[in-house]
């Protein structure tokens, strides 16, 4: 089982279109000359409301016939993903192997309930996800396929397997900053995984993994930046928009043999130092070019070089506009509104998406840089030792 508590249901509900639809056999006698039995479809698989929504209710349970489930994402440069549920379930000898051989050319070549239910379910999400990242997304490029795997395939060491995999290229499902994509402002409530089932990203060559919180239990390097592939395991639950992930082309990534990277908000870019080096150079630049157009005029009357000394001194006291990093813009902004401000504020002064700001808030706030208070509808921003009484308007003092 996996599952988002609230907001986007995405796993659970992919994992149900893929196994409780399968409706598969119990037992060794049931394969035996009903291959019917394979993929029949159950009355209902999810409840729905009257706009067509898929609820909960029939969505937080795989069934007890798959061994293992694995949630597959493999992430593109230009911030799609492919998703690509996969479930496993023992074939114990030929008469089931061979009821599953039937199984699977009957589902590769047939338009099933599961398949389009499948469907249905992820243009849902990706609509849901437009809502909650403002960015627009939508679920193209569906596959299916069913079939025996040998023993030794895939890496696995036990007997023959039946496999169901179906996938749909999730598009703008990243956030993007220039090169750099963040996974993560999807997972509203947190993800969540159920027993027996993995939760799998994997990077495409060109990019790489940066930050990884919480650390993934398994990864196919040494560290995030050599490892192709980060699993988690259930059973376990994550945090509000965790787990987060970032990657970068190798060109842009941070050099670091680390194996998890601290998660510190979105930090200063990681193009600022160059910024600097170049800033430093051209300003040296700058000032021997000025030296080499002075120095011929020998000629100069002392009042007019005493001007120009003057209005060089006012020039250089101009300090550059300082570049501030997501967290520190937005502790400026709430010194600016006597330490505290409506989330929805922040949202309109910065110009960011709700998703980007709400991320950027739960970070800062786990690092006890401001706290949050919801009141009514609206979340309370507030710099330590600013929160409003909770016994009064959060604003009195200003009305």
């Amino acid at each position: 089982m996996v599952r988002w508590s609230g907001g986007l249901a995405l796993v659970f509900v992919l994992t149900l279109a893929a196994s409780v639809a399968l409706g598969l056999p119990a037992s060794a006698e049931e394969y035996r000359g009903v291959d019917s039995d394979w993929g029949a479809e159950p009355t209902r698989l999810a409840e729905t409301t009257s706009t067509g929504a898929v609820t909960e209710t029939e969505l937080m349970a795989a069934p007890s016939e798959f061994v293992r489930t694995t949630h597959e994402l493999t992430v593109y440069r230009n911030g799609s993903v492919r998703w690509t549920d996969r479930h496993v379930q023992p074939l114990n000898n030929e008469s089931e192997i061979e009821a599953y051989r039937n199984y699977s050319e009957r589902f590769n070549a047939e338009r099933t309930d599961i398949y389009t239910q499948f469907r249905e379910t992820a243009s849902q999400l990706t609509a849901r996800g437009t809502e909650a990242t403002d960015r627009r997304m939508n679920a193209t490029d569906f596959s299916r396929r069913a079939y025996v795997s040998e023993p030794g395939e895939g890496g696995v060491t036990l007997g023959h397997q039946g496999v169901v995999e179906m996938s749909f290229l999730w598009t703008n499902f990243t956030e993007q900053s220039g090169q750099r994509l963040r996974i993560g402002d999807v997972f509203t409530n947190g993800l969540a995984l159920g027993p027996d089932v993995r939760f799998v990203i994997t990077r495409s060559d060109a990019l790489r993994f940066t930050v990884v919180e919480p650390a993934p239990g398994t990864m196919s390097g040494s560290n995030i930046t050599t490892s192709r592939t980060i699993t988690w395991s259930g059973e376990r639950e994550f945090n509000p928009y965790r787990p987060l992930v970032r990657l970068a082309p190798p060109s842009t990534d941070r050099a670091t043999n680390t194996t998890v990277a601290p998660d510190d908000g979105d930090g200063l870019p990681m193009w600022l130092p160059i910024v600097a080096v170049v800033i430093v150079v051209a300003g040296g630049a700058g000032a021997i070019w000025r030296l080499a157009q002075r120095r011929p005029d020998t000629t100069t009357d002392p009042q007019e070089a005493g001007a120009a000394e003057q209005a060089s001194a006012g020039s250089s006291a101009v300090e550059p506009q300082e570049v501030l990093s997501d967290s520190e813009r937005v502790k400026s902004l709430l010194d600016e509104h006597s330490g505290r401000m409506r989330q929805s504020e922040i949202v309109e002064a910065t110009d960011w998406s709700k998703s980007k700001v709400s991320m950027l808030l739960s970070d800062m706030e786990d690092d006890d840089e401001i706290t949050k208070l919801r009141v009514g509808r609206e979340n309370i921003v507030s710099l330590p030792g600013h929160e409003p009484d909770a016994a009064g308007s959060p604003f009195e003092d200003e009305e």
